[in-house]
């Protein structure tokens, strides 16, 4: 994991998209700026990460599933550093055609559904 420091983001979302992540995810051109320059800066100054992406793309991950709340996307991301820690090779050589990735795909616990939802999205069915 690299110190992805790419300042020059440009936002790829559609108008329409634009919209959509304004209502639904708090999301605009001045929140994202904000929270992403504040997100690298806790990185950079939080005592047990010492090698973290600060990139726009991987950040933007953890702050849109966490509707830009800041707290919540720290804590995911400690959450999935230690993950990467503990178990590596869990992250390392991830084919969809690996036979070990396709058993855990028939066996029902995350599956890809056919169609895409009305915003073109696809929807992914997660059994617990």
């Amino acid at each position: 994991m690299g110190m992805g420091t790419d300042m020059n983001y440009k936002c790829g979302l559609s108008q329409d998209d634009q919209v959509v992540a304004k209502e639904e995810l708090r999301e605009d051109q001045a929140i994202r700026e904000q929270t992403l320059e504040q997100f690298r800066q806790w990185i950079l100054k939080h005592p047990s990460i010492k090698k973290c992406r600060t990139d726009p793309v991987f950040l933007l991950r953890f702050l849109r599933t966490k509707k830009f709340s800041l707290p919540m996307a720290q804590e995911m991301l400690e959450r999935y550093l230690t993950i990467r820690q503990l178990y590596p090779d869990w992250f390392q050589n991830l084919d969809i055609n690996d036979p070990d990735i396709e058993a855990i795909l028939d066996s029902g616990y995350l599956v890809p559904m056919p169609e895409r939802d009305e915003h073109g999205r696809q929807v992914l069915l997660s059994c617990i």
